[in-house]
Protein backbone atom coordinates (compact mmCIF):
# COMPACT_ATOMS: atom_id res chain seq x y z
CA UNK A 1 0.00 0.00 0.00
CA UNK A 2 1.27 3.62 -0.92
CA UNK A 3 0.03 6.73 -0.68
CA UNK A 4 -3.32 8.09 -2.04
CA UNK A 5 -2.64 8.77 -5.90
CA UNK A 6 -2.93 11.95 -7.51
CA UNK A 7 -4.02 12.78 -11.37
CA UNK A 8 -0.61 14.40 -12.11
CA UNK A 9 1.27 11.34 -10.20
CA UNK A 10 -0.89 8.68 -12.11
CA UNK A 11 0.52 10.65 -15.77
CA UNK A 12 3.64 9.96 -14.86
CA UNK A 13 3.67 6.67 -13.91
CA UNK A 14 5.53 4.78 -16.45
CA UNK A 15 5.85 0.59 -16.54
CA UNK A 16 9.27 -0.52 -18.20
CA UNK A 17 9.55 -3.84 -19.25
CA UNK A 18 6.84 -5.45 -17.26
CA UNK A 19 3.50 -4.61 -16.24
CA UNK A 20 3.59 -2.10 -13.00
CA UNK A 21 0.49 -2.35 -9.99
CA UNK A 22 0.57 0.63 -7.63
CA UNK A 23 -2.33 0.44 -4.78
CA UNK A 24 -3.49 3.08 -2.45
CA UNK A 25 -4.98 2.46 0.64
CA UNK A 26 -8.92 1.66 0.34
CA UNK A 27 -7.42 -1.15 -2.39
CA UNK A 28 -7.44 0.74 -5.74
CA UNK A 29 -4.94 -0.49 -7.79
CA UNK A 30 -3.68 0.97 -11.14
CA UNK A 31 -2.16 -1.11 -13.29
CA UNK A 32 0.06 0.15 -15.74
CA UNK A 33 0.94 -1.87 -19.63
CA UNK A 34 4.91 -1.65 -20.83
CA UNK A 35 2.86 -0.51 -23.64
CA UNK A 36 1.62 2.94 -21.59
CA UNK A 37 -1.72 1.74 -21.56
CA UNK A 38 -3.11 2.40 -17.83
CA UNK A 39 -6.12 0.49 -15.89
CA UNK A 40 -8.11 0.49 -12.24
CA UNK A 41 -8.49 -2.59 -10.57
CA UNK A 42 -9.56 -3.73 -7.21
CA UNK A 43 -7.48 -6.77 -5.62
CA UNK A 44 -9.12 -8.78 -3.05
CA UNK A 45 -9.73 -12.41 -1.51
CA UNK A 46 -12.86 -14.37 -1.72
CA UNK A 47 -12.94 -18.21 0.27
CA UNK A 48 -9.37 -18.11 -0.28
CA UNK A 49 -9.08 -17.37 -3.90
CA UNK A 50 -6.94 -14.11 -4.72
CA UNK A 51 -9.94 -11.97 -7.42
CA UNK A 52 -9.17 -9.17 -9.90
CA UNK A 53 -12.34 -6.97 -10.63
CA UNK A 54 -10.95 -4.66 -13.34
CA UNK A 55 -13.02 -1.53 -13.10
CA UNK A 56 -12.05 0.56 -16.25
CA UNK A 57 -9.46 2.10 -18.20
CA UNK A 58 -7.64 5.07 -17.40
CA UNK A 59 -8.65 7.95 -18.57
CA UNK A 60 -12.15 7.16 -19.63
CA UNK A 61 -12.48 6.45 -16.01
CA UNK A 62 -11.12 9.39 -14.01
CA UNK A 63 -9.91 9.16 -10.31
CA UNK A 64 -12.57 10.10 -8.42
CA UNK A 65 -15.24 7.67 -10.43
CA UNK A 66 -12.31 4.94 -10.11
CA UNK A 67 -12.51 5.21 -6.40
CA UNK A 68 -15.99 5.50 -5.91
CA UNK A 69 -16.19 2.33 -7.55
CA UNK A 70 -13.30 0.82 -5.53
CA UNK A 71 -15.55 1.60 -2.47
CA UNK A 72 -18.55 0.71 -3.50
CA UNK A 73 -16.54 -3.41 -4.71
CA UNK A 74 -15.16 -2.82 -1.02
CA UNK A 75 -17.99 -2.62 0.67
CA UNK A 76 -19.58 -5.79 -1.23
CA UNK A 77 -16.59 -7.61 -0.23
CA UNK A 78 -17.41 -6.48 3.26
CA UNK A 79 -20.42 -7.56 2.95
CA UNK A 80 -19.16 -11.62 1.64
CA UNK A 81 -20.38 -11.15 -1.61
CA UNK A 82 -18.07 -11.44 -5.10
CA UNK A 83 -18.09 -8.47 -6.94
CA UNK A 84 -16.40 -10.83 -9.90
CA UNK A 85 -18.45 -13.57 -10.06
CA UNK A 86 -21.34 -10.93 -10.04
CA UNK A 87 -20.30 -9.14 -12.44
CA UNK A 88 -19.54 -12.13 -15.03
CA UNK A 89 -23.16 -12.98 -14.72
CA UNK A 90 -25.09 -9.99 -15.05
CA UNK A 91 -23.09 -8.75 -18.71
CA UNK A 92 -21.66 -11.81 -20.19
CA UNK A 93 -24.12 -13.05 -22.31
CA UNK A 94 -23.04 -13.50 -26.57
CA UNK A 95 -26.05 -10.73 -27.52
CA UNK A 96 -23.86 -8.45 -24.79
CA UNK A 97 -20.73 -9.38 -26.23
CA UNK A 98 -21.84 -9.07 -30.10
CA UNK A 99 -23.17 -5.70 -29.38
CA UNK A 100 -20.14 -4.42 -28.23
CA UNK A 101 -18.79 -6.31 -31.67
CA UNK A 102 -21.23 -4.37 -33.84
CA UNK A 103 -20.52 -1.40 -32.35
CA UNK A 104 -16.77 -1.85 -32.49
CA UNK A 105 -15.79 -3.70 -35.58
CA UNK A 106 -18.74 -4.41 -37.99
CA UNK A 107 -19.24 -0.48 -38.28
CA UNK A 108 -15.70 -0.34 -40.16
CA UNK A 109 -16.44 -2.84 -42.77
CA UNK A 110 -17.63 -2.16 -45.82
CA UNK A 111 -21.45 -1.68 -45.71
CA UNK A 112 -22.47 -5.14 -47.70
CA UNK A 113 -19.87 -6.87 -45.26
CA UNK A 114 -21.55 -5.12 -42.26
CA UNK A 115 -25.16 -5.86 -42.90
CA UNK A 116 -23.98 -9.42 -44.08
CA UNK A 117 -22.46 -9.70 -40.62
CA UNK A 118 -25.49 -8.41 -38.85
CA UNK A 119 -27.61 -11.01 -40.83
CA UNK A 120 -25.66 -13.57 -39.33
CA UNK A 121 -25.45 -12.52 -36.06
CA UNK A 122 -29.76 -11.74 -35.74
CA UNK A 123 -30.64 -14.78 -37.77
CA UNK A 124 -28.54 -17.47 -36.85
CA UNK A 125 -26.50 -16.98 -33.77
CA UNK A 126 -28.63 -14.53 -31.39
CA UNK A 127 -31.68 -16.61 -30.93
CA UNK A 128 -29.76 -19.84 -29.98
CA UNK A 129 -26.90 -18.42 -28.31
CA UNK A 130 -27.82 -15.02 -27.60
CA UNK A 131 -28.70 -15.60 -23.80
CA UNK A 132 -26.10 -17.66 -22.89
CA UNK A 133 -23.04 -16.82 -21.11
CA UNK A 134 -19.69 -16.64 -23.14
CA UNK A 135 -18.23 -18.91 -20.22
CA UNK A 136 -21.18 -21.36 -20.52
CA UNK A 137 -20.45 -21.77 -25.11
CA UNK A 138 -18.96 -25.31 -25.12
CA UNK A 139 -17.90 -26.42 -28.56
CA UNK A 140 -21.15 -29.12 -28.83
CA UNK A 141 -23.37 -25.47 -28.97
CA UNK A 142 -21.17 -24.32 -31.59
CA UNK A 143 -21.58 -27.82 -33.67
CA UNK A 144 -25.12 -27.86 -32.97
CA UNK A 145 -26.07 -24.14 -34.11
CA UNK A 146 -23.88 -25.11 -37.61
CA UNK A 147 -25.10 -28.55 -37.62
CA UNK A 148 -28.31 -27.01 -37.75
CA UNK A 149 -28.08 -24.55 -40.25
CA UNK A 150 -26.36 -27.26 -42.45
CA UNK A 151 -29.67 -29.08 -42.12
CA UNK A 152 -31.57 -26.40 -43.38
CA UNK A 153 -29.93 -26.81 -46.37
CA UNK A 154 -27.64 -24.09 -46.28
CA UNK A 155 -23.76 -25.16 -45.84
CA UNK A 156 -22.24 -22.30 -47.30
CA UNK A 157 -24.42 -20.28 -44.66
CA UNK A 158 -22.72 -22.42 -41.90
CA UNK A 159 -19.63 -21.48 -42.83
CA UNK A 160 -20.03 -17.95 -42.81
CA UNK A 161 -21.89 -18.56 -39.50
CA UNK A 162 -18.74 -19.88 -38.26
CA UNK A 163 -16.52 -17.04 -39.63
CA UNK A 164 -18.39 -14.81 -37.83
CA UNK A 165 -18.65 -16.66 -34.88
CA UNK A 166 -15.05 -16.18 -34.83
Amino acid sequence: MGRKFTALGIDKVRADAKRLELTEPGGLTLITQPTGRKSWAVRYRHNGVSRKLTLGAYPKLALADARKLARQAQAEIAAGRDPCAEAQVSGNTLAKVAEQFVERHVAKLRPSSASQTRGYLSREILPRLGNKRISDIGKHDILDLLDAVVDDGRPIAANRTLATLR
